[in-house]
């Protein structure tokens, strides 16, 4: 893992195209010199054309997935996408501002 890259985390959807989600957020990361980790928090069927489905990934999977990646690195920030619900999503939240209140988080609102 490199030491001289601030560490971030993407919090959303899996877009085998590479188009959205984890996959687009992580070639973004790079491009601005930081190292990206990433949380699903849904698997899609789609082209960079047309969606066909989705499946969600569980609340309880994802909270796992943030406390273990929070507990390993030093987190600088993280960026959410697609969520299931505003429940789900406060959620996330809450966890990251109870286990690190200074992360910066942003939410990148998928309709």
């Amino acid at each position: 893992m490199p030491e001289n890259r601030p560490f971030v985390i993407s919090i959303a959807g899996f877009d085998p195209s590479g188009g959205a989600g984890i996959l687009a957020d992580c070639k973004t990361f790079e491009q601005h010199q930081v190292y990206g980790l990433a949380i699903n928090t849904a698997n899609t069927i789609q082209t960079e054309n047309n969606f066909h489905e989705i499946e969600w990934t569980s609340l309880e999977f994802s909270i796992r997935s943030v406390q273990r990646l929070f507990e390993t690195y030093p987190i600088k920030a993280v960026k959410i996408g697609i969520v299931p619900s505003l429940f789900y999503l406060g959620t996330i939240v809450s966890l990251i501002r109870e286990i690190a209140p200074a992360t910066n988080i942003v939410w990148d609102t998928v309709v």
